[in-house]
């Protein structure tokens, strides 16, 4: 399991098939790896963008700058699976 401490949501915890961000009001959202359609990292603002579903829907994750290499191993992690 893969977590991102993040600084708008909270946690952001990939388990091998779906990835949970859990926001500071106690609100959570999953994105199975079945609905992904692509995730890329954007080192220079500091956040993942996750294109999901067949409408081609993204979200913007955001994460701490010294998260860096942890999102660099859960973007690895999920395009591996992909």
């Amino acid at each position: 399991m893969i977590a991102i401490p993040d600084p708008t949501y909270g946690l952001v915890v990939f388990d091998g098939s779906v990835i949970e961000v859990f926001e500071s009001n106690a609100k959570s959202r999953r994105y199975h790896l079945k609905m992904i359609k692509s995730i890329e990292l954007v080192e220079k603002k500091n956040y993942i963008e996750l294109k999901y579903s067949d409408l081609n829907m993204s979200q913007h994750i955001p994460f701490k700058a010294e998260a860096m290499e942890q999102a660099r191993e859960l973007v690895n992690t999920v395009r591996a699976a992909l």
